[in-house]
């Protein structure tokens, strides 16, 4: 399964790193924690979601895009690729979670 990351959201801004990289740093962290898991994480450099920052996009089965999160949102992004690298429905967690980011 591949996650890919958007690290360039805030670029305009002074942020350093983006908000994209610190969630891609911690997405990682996270993933690396979950050794059943077979998720490569690639920074790329635009997922062309820029009015939704920090967007992500799950590939391996049918592609998933998700959007507005940050980087506090790394554990839930590792539950839901645990999800998906499982074959469940990401919906289903995703509807678990109030304020739903999916874009």
């Amino acid at each position: 399964m591949l996650l890919r990351i958007c690290i360039t959201c805030d670029r305009y801004g002074n942020r350093t790193p983006s908000s994209g990289e610190r969630l891609a740093q911690m997405v990682a962290h996270g993933v690396a924690l979950r050794h059943e898991l077979d998720v490569s994480i690639l920074r790329v450099a635009c997922l062309n979601g820029c009015k939704n920052a920090c967007q992500v996009m799950l590939t391996g089965r049918d592609p998933v895009r998700i959007g507005n999160l940050r980087p506090e949102d790394a554990s839930f992004l590792v539950d839901i690729a645990a999800v998906y690298w499982s074959g469940g429905d990401v919906i289903d967690i995703m509807s678990v979670r109030s304020s739903s980011p999916l874009s």
